[in-house]
């Protein structure tokens, strides 16, 4: 058995190496959501490309951000909102979007933080009895 010093020691070098590296700027939204992006998005299993089509958005008077896109995903129009506070740090999306069989699904969740090409969170059906919820996750297609 190792001795606690034994431990410690690499745990503490890195920690202060975690500790000096250099924070990164987090994208802003309207760079990771851009019109023409495309992404694979995967609904409760049902995978397709989403991509965004424009739309509309401005700046908040604390200095985020909101934004409403048209998008396509199975053949199927739908519509991606936006929005980010002011400091950058919390950046939601939920898209309104209509499955192959044309089933509404709404899709709420999260870019993730410093990444800017994964966006993932909580997926339900409102047709189906009692509002069962699912996951969904997109990464950007390059």
């Amino acid at each position: 058995m190792k001795s606690l010093k034994t431990l410690l020691v690499p745990l503490a070098a890195l920690l202060i190496v975690m500790a000096s590296r250099p924070a990164e700027a987090k994208s802003h939204l309207s760079d990771i959501l851009n019109k023409g992006s495309r992404w694979s998005l995967n609904v409760d299993g049902e995978a397709g490309v989403l991509e965004l089509l424009g739309g509309h958005g401005h700046q908040t008077p604390d200095g985020g951000w909101e934004m409403e896109m048209d998008v396509t995903w199975q053949g199927n129009r739908g519509k991606l909102i936006a929005s980010a506070d002011g400091q950058n740090r919390e950046q939601k999306v939920m898209l309104r979007l209509r499955n192959r069989g044309g089933i509404p699904v709404y899709c709420d969740g999260y870019v993730a933080q410093y990444a800017g090409n994964l966006m993932a969170g909580t997926s339900r059906y409102r047709a189906i009895p009692g509002d069962i919820k699912g996951a969904w996750y997109a990464m950007k297609l390059r």
